[in-house]
């Protein structure tokens, strides 16, 4: 990881200890570099890296909703919402979440953390939010795409806007770009029209 960021100098390291329930540091940690140094950005985008975006869909899809503010407000985020979750009470789950850490029937709307768009507005907002901790749960709930999206955002005013038939958990949607790479189509132009044919009327 030295010779990494030695070499590239494109690694941002936070102070607290590497482990999964600590992604909402992380979480929390990246809209913070973005708000810092991407100032003159219009965007921030969070995904994870385990999935496969287009990412030419992802900015038309944003202007457009840029376009949208004047009614809405400029402190916005976009992606696939959850909508009526309640906690994993089983605690052999991956996800289980006892009584006491969080003691309601259902979690608030919120967006996956697979991957979703924001406004630097709205990524400001989110970062004051959690200056405050106004929420009766901890400072930094362990599953960070609820604490963030769902708890902070709702605090703070942040609206959620759905783009839940632009996302798809089937691979097979990603057969043919692979297959178009396999076949040594690699310059700009083929690639774009490539992901746009390949995911068709999906994001991720």
């Amino acid at each position: 990881m030295e010779e990494e960021s030695a070499r590239f100098g494109d690694l941002v390291q936070g102070n607290f200890v590497e482990s999964y329930r600590h992604l909402a540091y992380k979480h929390l940690m990246g809209l913070g570099w973005a708000a810092n140094y991407c100032r003159d950005a219009s965007f921030v985008v969070k995904m994870d890296d385990d999935i496969s975006v287009d990412l030419f869909r992802v900015l038309a899809e944003l202007r457009r909703q840029e376009e949208e503010e004047r009614q809405q407000g400029p402190s916005w985020l976009w992606g696939f919402v959850q909508s009526g979750l309640s906690p994993e009470r089983d605690s052999r789950s991956k996800w289980f979440v006892s009584g006491r850490d969080f003691p309601g029937r259902e979690y608030p709307d919120f967006l996956s953390g697979w991957a979703y768009g924001a406004t630097m507005v709205a990524a400001r907002d989110l970062l004051e939010q959690a200056g405050r901790h106004p929420s009766p749960l901890p400072p930094f709930f362990w599953i960070d795409d609820l604490w963030v999206t769902g708890y902070l955002a709702r605090e703070a005013g942040v609206a959620l806007r759905r783009a839940n038939d632009l996302f798809t958990v089937y691979t097979e949607h990603l057969e043919c770009c692979v297959k178009d790479q396999q076949q040594g189509r690699s310059d700009s132009t083929s690639q774009k029209s490539s992901y746009t044919r390949c995911f068709n009327n999906f994001l991720l």
